[in-house]
C-alpha cells in the first residue's frame, strides 16, 4: 500500500501504531478491510473527479474507522473518533479544524455525500456503502 498523495510520515505512523490495533478486532473489520477502505475511498474519489479533498484526511478517516470495535461493537464509531482526537501525534500531520473534522467522519457514519458540506467533511462509512451498491 503506498500513497503517493498522502504525507509519508502519516503513512509511516499509521502503519506502525494503528494498523496493529485491528488485530483485536473480529475479522471482518481487521486490517484487510482497513486497506480494502482506503484503496475504494481513494478509489471513489477519483472516479468521481473530487480532487478538491485533502488525501491526508482522507487515509486517516479510512485508517481509523473501526479503530477500537473490538471495545464495543455497537458504540465503535464514538471510541474510533475518540481515539483519534485523543491522539496527539495526530496534531503533528493536521490542523485542530481538520482534526475536529476527521473526528466528526468517523463518529458519524451515517453521514452521506449528500448531507455534508462535501468541501470541508468526509464520511468514509459512505464511501463504503456507496461501492457496494
Amino acid at each position: 500500500m503506498e500513497y503517493k498523495s498522502v504525507n509519508k510520515e502519516l503513512t509511516d505512523y499509521i502503519k506502525d501504531k494503528i494498523f496493529p490495533e485491528y488485530a483485536k478486532n473480529d475479522k471482518g473489520h481487521g486490517i484487510l478491510h482497513i486497506l480494502e477502505v482506503i484503496r475504494r475511498s481513494f478509489e471513489l474519489k477519483e472516479s468521481l473527479n473530487l480532487d478538491y479533498l485533502d488525501d491526508d484526511m482522507i487515509f486517516a478517516i479510512a485508517s481509523c474507522h473501526d479503530n477500537g470495535k473490538y471495545i464495543d461493537h455497537k458504540t465503535h464509531e464514538k471510541i474510533a473518533a475518540e481515539r483519534f482526537y485523543a491522539n496527539q501525534e495526530f496534531k503533528k500531520f493536521f490542523r485542530d479544524e481538520q482534526r475536529k473534522i476527521i473526528k466528526e467522519a468517523i463518529a458519524t457514519p451515517s453521514i452521506t455525500f449528500t448531507n455534508i458540506n462535501i468541501t470541508s467533511k468526509i464520511s468514509l462509512w459512505s464511501f463504503e456503502v456507496i461501492m457496494e451498491n
